[in-house]
């Protein structure tokens, strides 16, 4: 349903809802700017308010309704809903502090969504512009923590909830975990009268989600030991689709969090997300630093795809992106992108700017891939030699230094990147005799003297940048083709018997499952044989939704070649 140019939507962090009575002129105002078919719902709601009975905060949220049959991918956890699943996107009355009353939800938009058949799913983001019409934050059967609905009641007082609670340190059976998927069942077969109020809870803020789903994220550290001050100081707090916040990656770095946005509903509620971050990050503080900071880092490819433009300002319901600046460094002004900091993963320390650089210099998702080398370097009978190709700030390289390698060459073609390597290594008094080397090559030129040289090692850990951009398919060929000469180039300077570590970051590359095999072609390519070890993927704080597994980027394979 279109709206006529006037009614314009202002996408600015919007305060958090207050509950008061507005001038009954604004709802009238509002109610003249929409068309006839609607000016019934707004007169109420106009009169509704006028009389005392809720404020803009209580007012029912847009809702979204799906196609026949599709809400069994909201009860399957589903994160992300496309245009084919929505069958409308019906009329409803807003929170927008700019709009008493109008029509089709607007970009950013805080939805409810329902089935065909009226029957209260979730609640989520809406956008039109962008291929996720809805990204799914929470559904009508879960609980806040606290084990209190949103409506406020005990979660013993409803029969038929099937309640899952979000972040709950429970300490219920197994068999309570079975009566709850029993009920959860039955309340979905044989649901109460959809539309019914007294039979649906009351609608969430988007606030107390957020709040909600980042101390889930929090509790899900906290399993797994991190942080742990001296031993593991930087993580991933949030993980998109994984943590239920999709569009959202927040790494924390000592007492600095950085915020990645890929999605436009964040853009336009970023006070409510970084209000809901800095009262979880407060509350699970493990930091000598009394005060945490922010930085707020934009995707800008993905927000364009999101619907951003290019520009400066925000205009007429789009973001619009500063056309200067490059994906992912427009920064908050709480860190300077020049800033230096330390952190500590896995006992070493590492130079990162959070405010600046490839994933601030530190590739979180690489984490126990590190540990793994570090362990297999200490168990080889003799130190090996460990070549570490596209090594960028050196992690790699550091791990197999600590694990007791005899001598590890780090190669990459950026010499800062480099510079920054040798500054770790001396932080951790490493490679201080000679054992490490770094070289500065464009990755084909040192394969070249490498082979002329007839050098080769008995560890070769090989971690591209992403060299596949899409799924289109002329494009992935191309980088299947580029992964393909880089591992037979890798495994040809693997000594008999060594091990080889190979990486794709390419989200497109690990979802196709040609990533193994493609390995294998390149081995017999170069006249050799391999032997998988094992297969992993991101650390482990980097959680992976199954209703989502396309969300899933990062393939480790560890072989070894005859």
């Amino acid at each position: 349903m279109e709206f006529p140019a006037g009614d314009r939507w202002h996408l600015e962090p919007a305060p958090l809802p207050v509950l008061r009575r507005l001038p009954r002129c604004e709802c009238r105002r509002s109610a003249e700017r929409l068309p006839g078919a609607l000016r019934a719902v707004a007169a109420t709601a106009a009169a509704a308010q006028s009389a005392g009975f809720f404020s803009r905060a209580e007012l029912p949220l847009p809702s979204v309704v799906l196609q026949r049959g599709r809400e069994k991918l909201v009860w399957d956890g589903c994160p992300l809903l496309y245009d084919g699943s929505i069958e409308r996107a019906s009329a409803s009355i807003t929170h927008s502090p700019q709009h008493g009353v109008r029509g089709d939800p607007g970009p950013g938009d805080f939805v409810e969504v329902r089935s065909s058949s009226g029957q209260l799913l979730a609640w989520g983001v809406f956008n039109k512009a962008s291929l996720y019409r809805v990204r799914v934050l929470l559904r009508a059967d879960e609980q806040l923590s606290s084990g209190r609905r949103f409506d406020g009641s005990s979660a013993n007082d409803h029969s038929n909830n099937g309640g899952k609670q979000l972040g709950a340190n429970s300490n219920s059976n197994s068999n309570s975990s079975s009566n709850s998927n029993s009920n959860s069942s039955r309340s979905r077969s044989a649901s109460p009268k959809p539309g019914s109020p007294s039979s649906e809870p009351r609608a969430p803020r988007l606030d107390e989600v957020l709040l909600a789903r980042l101390r889930s994220a929090a509790a899900t550290r906290r399993v797994l030991g991190l942080p742990q001050l001296g031993q593991d100081e930087a993580y991933r707090l949030v993980n998109g689709e994984g943590d239920r916040l999709s569009g959202l990656a927040v790494d924390v770095y000592g007492s600095i969090a950085v915020v990645r946005s890929s999605a436009l509903w964040l853009e336009m509620h970023r006070g409510a997300v970084e209000t809901a971050l800095r009262q979880t990050l407060a509350e699970g503080r493990q930091t000598t630093d009394p005060v945490f900071r922010l930085v707020w880092r934009q995707s800008a490819a993905h927000l364009r795809q999101d619907g951003a433009v290019t520009g400066a300002g925000l205009d007429d319901g789009k973001l619009v992106l500063d056309d200067q600046s490059a994906d992912g460094l427009h920064s908050a002004e709480e860190v300077g992108p020049e800033e230096e900091m330390e952190v500590v993963e896995s006992g070493l320390r590492f130079l990162v700017r959070p405010a600046g650089g490839q994933k601030t210099g530190l590739y979180l998702d690489q984490r126990e891939n590190r540990r793994m080398l570090r362990s297999l370097v200490s168990l080889q009978p003799s130190p090996p030699r460990v070549l570490d190709l596209c090594c960028y700030h050196g992690a790699f390289a550091l791990s197999a230094l600590a694990g007791g390698a005899a001598s590890v060459t780090a190669v990459d073609s950026s010499e800062e990147a480099l510079k920054v390597a040798e500054q770790n290594a001396r932080l951790n008094g490493l490679g201080l005799e000679g054992t490490l080397r770094t070289v500065k090559a464009d990755i084909a030129d040192f394969f070249r003297d490498a082979y002329d040289e007839g050098q080769e090692y008995d560890i070769v850990v090989l971690d591209p940048p992403k060299l596949a951009p899409s799924r289109r398919p002329e494009a992935f060929a191309k980088a299947e083709r580029k992964y393909h000469s880089l591992n037979e180039a890798a495994i040809r300077l693997v000594a008999p018997g060594g091990l080889l570590l190979t990486c794709t970051c390419s989200a497109a590359m690990s979802n196709s499952g040609r990533f193994v095999a493609m390995a294998g072609e390149a081995a017999r390519a170069a006249g050799r044989d391999l032997a998988v070890l094992r297969v992993s993927q991101a650390a482990s704080d980097h959680p992976v939704s199954p209703s989502c597994p396309e969300a899933g980027y990062l393939t480790a394979v560890l072989a070894r070649v005859d």
